[in-house]
């Protein structure tokens, strides 16, 4: 008897991407995007956690915008799988070279922070798809 094969893996729209600082942008499901180490990473590394919709790099810094997530059906405790919240959007600058991470930010704190980073105007967000 020959029983199917099924691989399981990387889904056609996956992929990671090379930032700055040893950090990549991953994607491993349509709402699972995020920002970490290429070697991995445990609870003392800031990483910048899914879902991010957009995303650029300058020298040590990586800048995203991030859409919130809520639970897809919040009164099953069995069901943890994550939909986006449209309502909930912030930003992130991550400093690889400190470990740091700014986060949550509002547009406006994200400007004054991009502004006193020294991180140049002309470095906007890009599109994660088109990054």
């Amino acid at each position: 008897m020959t029983l199917p094969f099924h691989a399981y893996g990387p889904g056609v729209h996956d992929f990671k991407k090379s930032l700055t600082g040893g950090y990549v942008l991953q994607r491993t499901s349509s709402h699972i995007i995020f920002v970490a180490p290429e070697d991995g990473w445990n609870s003392e590394i800031e990483i910048i956690p899914s879902k991010v919709i957009r995303i650029n790099k300058y020298n040590e810094f990586i800048i995203a915008e991030r859409q919130g997530l809520k639970k897809r059906s919040p009164n099953d405790c069995l069901d943890s799988y994550e939909i986006p919240n449209e309502k909930i959007q912030d930003y992130w600058i991550l400093d690889t070279d400190k470990n740091y991470a700014y986060k949550n930010l509002s547009f406006n704190e994200f400007c004054k922070m991009k502004k006193l980073l020294k991180i140049p105007n002309n470095v906007q967000l890009v599109d994660i798809y088109e990054f």
